[in-house]
């Protein structure tokens, strides 16, 4: 997103065109769909558009900004969330229809500083791909111990397991003691609108957005020096800040659940105040980016 308009750029020849809504555009794990918060939506809704359509017109180089949802979701809870993350939970086939199960978590909103993570099961045909209808659950807050609004929390891939910094402390400032943790999902309650987590591995030190590897086995985060979170950058960093790239080994036990983490190590080393490298993410093939 940049100056109130979201854009897909293509990383290998530079083509670039915008797309709907002002920011926070999220893929699907599958790409097959685009997600945008409510906070950047004209109606204050969830949206979720269609991919194909965008990289069609990414092709021929035209914006499309006006490019129809494949569905939206309005409920009061998810009003005004923002930053959200995405995973693909379970898919499967019968009766001639393809149900895929997508898992959005969404940051507080302005009048209530709670996350949620909502669940969507995105039916399609089984032979042509169409998409016969959409049964989302009621928005769930997420995890207790996750409670500092604008210092984003990040669902793994998959879904069961959420990277976030907690403190003792709710709000947006930095507070000594507090870390970067991974928490599983143990219970969802839709009907409560909760959920229960387990902490599984706590990194022990602060550090900024995380993302998940999409096999699970690694944890990428920014570290900063002078503000020790670096949630949100708009412009670049500020004076006194410097951050770098870090990448975590994730150990788990025969069963496949995260036990604890291991090797970590820095991909970048920044000396010169007011630069450095933040917001990293996996691609599915394992290799992380960065800005």
């Amino acid at each position: 997103a940049s100056h109130d308009q979201n854009y897909i750029y293509d990383l290998y020849n530079g083509a670039r065109i915008g797309i709907a809504d002002s920011s926070d555009a999220v893929a699907t794990p599958d790409g097959r769909y685009m997600t945008v918060p409510s906070y950047y939506t004209p109606d204050s809704t969830v949206r979720f558009y269609p991919v194909e359509p965008m990289l069609e017109a990414l092709a021929v180089g035209e914006d499309i900004p006006d490019l129809e949802p494949a569905f939206i979701h309005d409920h009061p809870a998810l009003e005004r969330v923002y930053y959200q993350s995405t995973a693909l939970v379970s898919e499967t086939t019968a009766s001639g229809r393809v149900d895929t199960t997508y898992r959005l978590m969404f940051s507080g909103t302005n009048h209530e500083s709670r996350f949620r993570i909502t669940d969507y099961v995105f039916s399609h045909d089984a032979s042509d791909g169409r998409l016969l209808d959409v049964t989302p659950s009621a928005p769930m807050a997420i995890c207790p111990a996750v409670q500092n609004d604008l210092n984003p929390p990040f669902i793994s891939t998959d879904g069961p397991y959420v990277a976030a910094y907690t403190s003792e402390t709710a709000g947006n400032g930095y507070s000594a003691g507090s870390s970067l943790k991974v928490f599983e999902i143990t219970s969802l309650d839709p009907a409560a609108g909760t959920t229960t987590c387990e902490l599984v591995t706590d990194l022990g030190f602060a550090a900024g957005k995380a993302d998940f590897s999409f096999d699970g086995s690694l944890l990428t985060f920014h570290l900063s020096q002078g503000a020790y979170l670096t949630p949100f950058v708009n412009g670049g960093l500020p004076d006194g800040t410097i951050t770098d790239v870090v990448v975590a080994r994730l150990d788990r036990d025969e069963d496949g659940s995260i036990v604890g983490h291991s090797a970590m190590q820095r991909l970048s080393t920044s000396l010169e105040s007011g630069v450095g490298s933040y917001f990293p993410a996996f691609f599915p093939d394992g290799n992380p980016f960065y800005i």
